[in-house]
């Protein structure tokens, strides 16, 4: 999933993915992720953690995308 279009508004938290440059079909692709934050929704182990991720190209290790602080829910 990718959620595009978010540019950091305050009403968001501050929310944002960017993408930087062309990717074509079938090029391969290096995801860094980073867990900013996570917290604890209930007793069996469900939350909602805060992650970055950078995608770079392989080939040439250029940065394509950046995502700050978007949001998934699940077991954390």
């Amino acid at each position: 999933m990718m959620l595009y279009g978010m540019d950091g508004d305050p009403s968001w938290g501050y929310r944002q993915t960017r993408l930087l440059a062309e990717v074509h079909p079938g090029e391969e692709l290096l995801v860094k992720y980073i867990i900013t934050n996570k917290t604890e929704i209930d007793k069996r182990g469900y939350g909602i953690l805060s992650m970055d991720f950078e995608v770079y190209t392989v080939n040439d290790n250029k940065l394509v995308t950046v995502s700050r602080r978007n949001l998934y829910g699940m077991k954390t």
